[in-house]
């Protein structure tokens, strides 16, 4: 949908975002962004990462249907102005939620679109704003996938016993490892927690890294009393995009497994080590 929507906005309004007339439907999609941004970040606070892609990417659903029942290549030009103009600020939101798994093809997304960095609820690719279309993923041919599928075919199982569903979706969820470098994981010790204001399974954690301190927002209430994390060595991601969780900013994540159990160093090492 991306590149539809940016190439009909090129080819149709001299690639300047359209002049909208919103009406019910694309309040209710307001209001759907706002939902899933709130459901996605307690569920990134929990470090459910899984979860929060699959409530992004039925969110992108929700828009590409809107889009295609919209048909902005058919239909009367002041029609066509509103869709594309609502799937250009649907797609500013859905490329930061989908940063921290497609990082290299999200900030390409947001550079055509000429948009920031700033996750919001609201609409803020104003009318006349400049954008570029651009294909993000190119086509996979036929030979391509029945290259892969030989490949694969090599490593598959002998055994007879049933597959194991969550072994099968670690093969699919592949990273390319030129992705996973970019992945800047140290190691911190936790100084100070504090109950989160404005969410009752939310810490506010305090954590030296060795070069400085950072402030991280982590599902662990449930999990943790405060007594058992204050000195507590953990594995900080530190270059992810800061991001306001229920009101207060979190400056990277930890790793914890999905039930919330910290991933921790076996023995002390020197705050900031990096993660090799």
């Amino acid at each position: 949908m991306f590149y539809r929507a940016t190439y009909f906005i090129e080819k149709n309004f001299g690639g300047k975002v359209p002049e909208p007339q919103l009406g019910e439907q694309e309040r209710n999609l307001q209001w759907s962004l706002e939902k899933t941004i709130s459901r996605v970040e307690e569920l990134v606070s929990q470090v459910k990462l899984r979860e929060a892609l699959r409530e992004t990417l039925a969110f992108a659903s929700q828009v590409n249907k809107y889009f295609q029942d919209g048909k902005p290549w058919a239909s009367e030009k002041e029609k066509a102005a509103t869709t594309l103009y609502t799937a250009a600020n649907l797609l500013q939101p859905i490329s930061l939620l989908l940063s921290p798994f497609i990082p290299a093809s999200a900030e390409k997304a947001l550079k055509c679109l000429g948009a920031g960095k700033k996750l919001s609820g609201k609409f803020s690719i104003e009318p006349g704003r400049r954008i570029t279309a651009h294909m993000l993923f190119k086509k996979i041919e036929d030979k391509e996938i029945e290259k892969a599928k030989k490949h694969r075919s090599r490593y598959a199982r002998t055994e007879q016993s049933p597959a194991n569903p969550d072994e099968i979706a670690l093969v699919n969820d592949m990273l390319p490892h030129k992705e996973f470098q970019k992945v800047d994981m140290r190691v911190g010790t936790i100084t100070d927690v504090k109950d989160h204001p404005n969410a009752e399974k939310l810490y506010v954690l305090r954590v030296d890294l060795g070069g400085g301190q950072r402030q991280i927002v982590a599902g662990l209430r449930e999990k943790y009393k405060k007594e058992q994390l204050e000195g507590r060595q953990i594995i900080v991601i530190m270059n992810m995009e800061p991001r306001d969780l229920r009101g207060i900013r979190s400056e990277g994540m930890l790793l914890a497994a999905e039930d919330g159990t910290i991933l921790e160093p076996s023995n002390s090492v020197q705050n900031g080590s990096r993660i090799m």
